[in-house]
């Protein structure tokens, strides 16, 4: 047995504000005394916030949590339930909560899942116990800022895997015949993988740097002509050393440029993002041969589309994307008119054009429903994104009503289904996929979803998004996701994940990590891009990349720092090499 820990913290102001310590956090100790926080110390429950008449969201958060095994789990496993006591912006217990508690389930303490406000009756029937033994815990729930009991090891381990940093553990050849390998040129060393192991059970193929000595040695026993076959009868391998690769792009990459995108088209890389520097006004990209080169000193920067009154493009050329949409570059992005109110736009390159070149990109188009009006009349739209599953093409984006006023809705993520060769007009009527309700996307004064990606992964499309404050330390990014068969206008078939993944207690000094991009390098890893800040306020935002590493159930985890995913210890490794 071991022990598990459940509390809620004391809010800081902006650096962890109400609706963030008022969350389930967990811990764990073998031997009761000494314990260590789960998930970096940032909550890992939220309840959700409750909806008014006028469709503004109040923040509510929980106190008091409790865990339980449940006595009816299925096929025998052990399950557990969690409950606590939601309650408001102050700490206060939320009387309007009429008699019920938040609850959580879990099969394995690793997935949790927000069975919402339920009174004891229906937890009682849900978890096998009888009312009494749920009314017997319920009754010190207020006595106790903490909880804790024990748990079997096994249930511990599972959780450990998962909600503690993931890091290396070591690093294994994948030759299978005791590191040795078999070329026929120096050149396929380029080709040779070496497997890097995880904390959690995980894997991941990296590349070698080998050292150069030990190249040229090869290649001149291969001009020599001495030895045709290395390793031979005659001789014995020959030991080559190398560096695990570990890319590391230094933080900041770019200074003043928020929601990053990198992008790979015509065998060049690009780079486009939100220019604060120009106060969000134009279009700038930058072009190189690799993605280092796109944040080297002295880079050429290209303005291909700028402020024009003649046209109603005046502010805010807010998060520009690059996608292909049935066989043609397009920039997705939002800008507004003179009187404030970003809209979603989209323009396209044109036949043979240049993506540093502005006279090669046609109009901008402002992006409209099924019945020919535009996505919002009275609101605003932006951050709209692409994605495509089973054949059919859907646009996503952030919605919002009344901003900066007291029936301020928050910002909301839509979906629609496009027609790929007319992608400017919905064929189906936009669909609400999530608002800002729990404590981390409800913040600070700050309520946001907005800045939906798209993730393929073998089985699942992701949509990674921003909750919280956009220009402060809180801003997070979540995920939604969907089995690649389901009917992505159907909200049903989606799943919201509580907790996000990537926050500002994700790596150390970098604060308010959001809005992101994701793409594939050359050696086919998948890496976020997002932009986070120096320093805790409201600072400027910078570009930022690290790889997307996947769990051992193939779920993304966005907070891979470079020393967990190579240790240097395990760095520097030998093979043979048979000729």
């Amino acid at each position: 047995m071991a022990y598990i820990k459940l509390f809620t913290k004391e809010p800081s102001g902006e650096e962890y504000p109400s609706a963030l310590a008022y969350s389930v956090h967990m811990a764990y100790s073998n031997d009761g005394n000494e314990y260590k926080v789960f998930n970096q110390d940032y909550g890992m429950l939220f309840t959700k916030g409750v909806v008014k008449s006028d469709n503004t969201i109040v923040e509510k958060g929980v106190k008091y949590p409790a865990i339980f095994k449940k006595h009816n789990s299925c096929d025998g496993n052990t399950a557990y339930g969690i409950v606590a006591v939601r309650v408001g912006a102050d700490g206060a217990v939320d009387d309007s909560a009429d008699g019920t508690y938040q609850y959580w389930t879990t099969e394995d303490m690793v997935r949790f899942e927000d069975d919402g406000m339920c009174s004891l009756e229906s937890i009682a029937a849900d978890s096998g116990l009888d009312i009494n033994e749920i009314n017997d815990l319920l009754s010190h729930l207020t006595e106790n800022e903490e909880y804790i009991t024990e748990i079997p090891y096994e249930d511990i381990d599972k959780m450990i895997k998962i909600w503690m940093p993931v890091h290396n553990v070591g690093i294994v050849g994948n030759s299978g015949e005791e590191d040795t390998v078999h070329i026929h040129s120096v050149s396929e060393l380029n080709d040779i993988r070496v497997t890097a192991m995880y904390s959690d059970g995980s894997t991941h193929e990296k590349k070698v740097i080998w050292d150069e000595s030990d190249v040229e040695k090869l290649r001149d026993i291969m001009k020599s002509g001495k030895n045709e076959s290395v390793g031979g009868t005659d001789s014995e391998p020959v030991v080559i050393h190398g560096t695990v690769e570990n890319r590391i792009y230094p933080f900041p990459l770019a200074k003043g440029y928020a929601d990053p995108v990198i992008f790979r088209y015509e065998d060049s890389w690009y780079f486009i993002a939100t220019n604060d520097n120009t106060d969000d006004v134009g279009l700038f990209v930058r072009k190189a041969d690799n993605i280092e080169d796109l944040f080297a000193e002295g880079h050429k920067e290209y303005l291909i589309l700028d402020k024009d009154e003649d046209r109603d493009l005046i502010q805010t050329f807010w998060a520009p994307e690059f996608h292909m949409i049935g066989g043609e570059l397009y920039i997705l992005f939002a800008v507004g008119p003179k009187d404030w109110g970003p809209q979603c736009h989209m323009m396209k390159l044109k036949k043979g054009g240049s993506i540093t070149d502005a006279d090669s990109w046609e109009d901008p188009v402002r992006v409209r429903k099924m019945d020919g009006s535009f996505l919002c009349e009275n609101g605003i739209t932006l951050d709209m994104t692409y994605a495509k599953a089973c054949g059919r093409s859907y646009v996503i984006w952030s919605e919002r009503y009344h901003i900066g006023t007291p029936l301020d809705s928050g910002s909301m993520i839509y979906i629609g289904e496009i027609d790929e060769n007319d992608p400017y007009q919905l064929i189906s009527e936009p669909v609400l996929l999530t608002r800002p309700f729990y404590g981390w996307e409800n913040q600070y004064g700050t309520i946001n979803n907005e800045g939906p990606y798209a993730l393929y992964t073998k089985d699942r499309l992701y949509i990674a998004y921003s909750g919280g404050s956009a220009g402060g330390y809180s801003y997070s990014v979540g995920f939604l996701s969907i089995e690649y068969d389901k009917n992505l206008l159907d909200t049903v078939e989606w799943n919201k994940d509580i907790t996000p993944s990537l926050t500002a207690h994700s790596v150390d000094g970098e604060y308010g990590p959001g809005h992101n991009s994701f793409f594939t390098d050359e050696n086919g890893d998948i890496w976020i891009a997002y932009h986070a800040k120096e320093t805790i306020g409201f600072t400027t935002r910078c570009t930022a990349i690290r790889r997307v590493h996947f769990d051992v159930d193939g779920v993304p985890v966005l907070n891979m720092d470079p020393a967990r995913d190579v240790d240097e210890k395990y760095a520097k490794i030998s093979i043979k090499v048979n000729m």
